[in-house]
């Protein structure tokens, strides 16, 4: 068994701790992300996970405004995670 093994053995067996959103919280904050986005869902740093799941199949992402292309536009919808780097923040760096 290899350490990414009994990483994924601890998660299913007890769950995503504080101590371990913290750790990828920091993570992903060292790496200019500003969150996490998933199938129909993304989360800010400060509320990694907040849907209950795991966040094994989420990718790193950064925040965006919503637009008039988003269906969820007319409910009220305000942002994105998106794995997409905006094109203002990839040409600044």
């Amino acid at each position: 068994m290899n350490v990414k093994e009994i990483i994924l053995d601890l998660i299913e067996r007890d769950g995503i701790n504080a101590e371990l959103k913290a750790a990828l919280r920091e993570y992903l904050e060292d790496d200019g992300y500003e969150g996490l986005a998933g199938d129909n869902c993304g989360c800010e740093l400060n509320d990694l996970m907040a849907c209950g799941g795991d966040g094994l199949d989420c990718e790193p992402g950064y925040k965006v405004p919503c637009t008039e292309e988003c269906e969820y536009h007319d409910q009220g919808c305000e942002w994105h995670i998106t794995t997409v780097k905006p094109e203002s923040e990839a040409t600044d760096g």
